[in-house]
């Protein structure tokens, strides 16, 4: 059976929480599978990835930290979102499953707290 797999982002729920390893499937209805019920999910083309964002946002800033205080401001000059995916594909790739927000924020917050004002 075909179907969508959604992750309702938590910072867009605030008046819906809901713990953050909640999944949403959109598919046909399933007979048997009542509320609150367990299914599991096979992917055979392995396209299904979850991402600790968190997780990864919080490992990519404590890796600028050196990459940064070792450079101070040459680390953000001529920085474009192609010359930084080009980095990060040699110097720490995971970061890559990151959305192009998440690492803004996560190079703007590094720039505040790793450059000399």
């Amino acid at each position: 059976m075909n179907g969508w797999i959604y992750y309702p982002h938590p910072e867009t729920k605030l008046r819906h929480w809901q713990p953050p390893t909640t999944l949403e499937l959109l598919a046909p209805r399933l007979c048997g599978v009542e509320t609150g019920g367990t299914i599991y999910l096979c992917d055979q083309g392995q396209r299904i990835k979850l991402i600790d964002t968190v997780r990864l946002r919080a490992r990519l800033l404590e890796f600028l930290k050196f990459r940064v205080l070792a450079s101070q401001q040459t680390f953000f000059e001529a920085d474009t979102l192609l010359k930084r995916q080009q980095w990060l594909s040699t110097m720490f790739p995971e970061a890559l499953q990151l959305s192009e927000h998440d690492l803004d924020r996560v190079w703007s917050q590094a720039r505040m707290l790793y450059t000399e004002s």
